[in-house]
């Protein structure tokens, strides 16, 4: 687990499920100072770890970060400022961060305009890593399905674009 900032922002949940990883991610939790909710299970997968975070989640507002998820600095604000611009949006997303091999940003990728059509007939969703959504759309469609226990995102975009 790489290092994150030792500040909690007001208002904010940060949940971390810990799917049995092998690295310090324990350690870097404890020494969160309490702002941290950190939850250790066996491995079950992205997809069942993702739904037990929803699950777990307290907020209106649910943001998925994975651990090789690389994310851009001011991320948590311009997602919930999308969705407060757009009331009627539920899902924002960020431009993709390019990751080196060790997880370091070395360039952006801008992410694309949501087209129904491209999901619907091509399934390319470019809503991608790090979405920030409202926890409707969760209620609306359902968690991720466990069958698909590295991909949960491949099926739960799809059945977003239907509501």
């Amino acid at each position: 687990m790489r290092a994150f900032s030792t500040k909690a922002t007001p208002g904010l949940e940060y949940l971390v499920l810990d799917d049995e990883s092998r690295d310090d991610t324990p350690a870097v939790a404890a020494r969160d100072g309490g702002w941290i909710r950190y939850l250790r299970h066996s491995n079950l997968g992205e997809a069942r770890t993702v739904n037990r975070g929803f699950e777990e989640a307290r907020g209106e507002f649910i943001a998925v970060v994975n651990s090789d998820d690389p994310v851009r600095p001011g991320f948590l604000a311009a997602m919930v400022a999308a969705l407060a611009a757009n009331p009627g949006a539920l899902v924002a997303y960020p431009d993709g961060a390019v990751p080196d091999r060790e997880s370091w940003v070395i360039g952006v990728q801008s992410a694309a305009e949501h087209e129904f059509e491209l999901v619907a007939v091509a399934n390319r969703s470019y809503v991608g890593s790090c979405a920030m959504f409202k926890r409707c759309l969760i209620e609306a469609v359902g968690g991720r399905d466990p069958q698909f226990r590295q991909v949960g995102d491949i099926d739960f975009w799809p059945r977003a674009n239907l509501l």
